[in-house]
This record gives structure tokens, C-alpha cells and sequence, in this order.
């Protein structure tokens, strides 16, 4: 009975070197893998990664690559031609009329030939960033609870320069995008 004992941990004790061998010559196999490929940048990472390799899945090669796992597949091919020439004429038209809302912005499409639905057009100011330049409900009644500061100019004159001024801003399009234009003019001076 001892002999049996002792010839079953013997052959524990023989196991336990391979046992311990075979994850260290994988983890020396993909140091080398990673040393080769590791100076580059994040987008190079996931383009030198291999989906089919024998040995290291995807999510491996995330781990050792510190990338989620979630980077190394297919992200789409972006905005196609058409829809950002709709995104373009539909930004001329806002900007020659900004008070037109989603339903006529619908209509002038149509009215272009593109027979959309309201709901397209809506998702198009949308991602643009634009909403309708016309007033909106209680815009000019204060919060009961912000305080309320004098305007100490009322009623005086303005003497010196810097008491009082005025700014006005307007944007401008160009070929090549838009541009702002601020003018500043001082109270005193004027």
C-alpha cells in the first residue's frame, strides 16, 4: 500500500515540471510575437493583429496588446456620398432660411425631389447640431430663483472708455467652411 503512495506522487512530482513547462513556453512564444509588433501606434495594433492565428484568439491578442477586445472587429464604412450631399444642401438651405422647422424643411426636399419623411429631415438637423432661430416659450422671464443684478450704466452718461461697450458677432460662409466675425467697440470712444 505504501509503495502505491508513494509511486502515485512520484509520478505527481514528474508531471508537475511539464505541467508547469507548457504555459511558460506559451507565454515566451507570444513575448516574442508582441516584442516584434509592440513599438506600434493603437490603429497599427489592430491592423498587424491576426484573426485566424493557430494559436492566440482575438481577445489574447487584445489582452496583450492592452486594446478591448471590441476594437478588432469591422466599425462600418461611415457617411456614403449621398447622404452627405443631403447633409450640404440641407445645410444652405438652413442657413438661407433658419426659421424653417422640420415640416418644411420636408417640404423644400420634396419640393427637390427627394421624397423623404419629416423623420429623416428631423434626424438630419439633428446631426448637424441646428434647431429653428424662433423665439421660444418664456424665454424672456427670469428663474424666481436667480438673483437679479442692477445694470449700473441706467440713466448716467458714459465718460471713460472702459465703462461701457458693446459686441456684436455674425457668421459667414465660405467655399471652404464658416467663419466668425466679432466687432468690439468701446462706449467712450464713441
Amino acid at each position: 500500500m505504501c509503495s502505491a503512495r508513494r509511486a502515485k506522487r512520484e509520478q505527481a512530482q514528474e508531471a508537475l515540471p511539464a505541467q508547469l513547462s507548457q504555459p511558460i513556453g506559451q507565454l515566451k512564444v507570444e513575448w516574442d510575437w508582441l516584442k516584434k509588433k509592440w513599438a506600434l501606434p493603437r490603429n497599427a495594433k489592430r491592423a498587424v493583429s491576426e484573426p485566424a492565428h493557430p494559436q492566440r484568439s482575438i481577445e489574447r491578442q487584445g489582452e496583450l496588446w492592452g486594446l478591448p477586445r471590441a476594437t478588432s472587429y469591422d466599425h462600418g464604412q461611415g457617411e456614403n456620398a449621398e447622404h452627405l450631399q443631403l447633409l450640404r444642401l440641407v445645410d444652405a438651405q438652413y442657413t438661407q432660411t433658419p426659421y424653417d422647422g422640420v415640416r418644411r424643411m420636408t417640404a423644400w426636399r420634396r419640393s427637390q425631389g427627394d421624397p423623404g419623411q419629416h423623420k429623416r429631415s428631423a434626424r438630419l438637423l439633428r446631426t448637424m447640431g441646428v434647431e429653428t432661430s424662433s423665439p421660444k416659450p418664456c424665454t424672456s422671464q427670469p428663474h424666481p430663483t436667480h438673483r437679479l443684478y442692477p445694470y449700473g450704466l441706467r440713466g448716467g452718461p458714459i465718460t471713460r472708455g472702459p465703462q461701457g461697450g458693446s459686441t456684436d458677432m455674425t457668421y459667414m460662409r465660405l467655399p471652404s467652411g464658416v467663419i466668425s466675425l466679432t466687432a468690439v467697440r468701446e462706449g467712450g470712444s464713441r
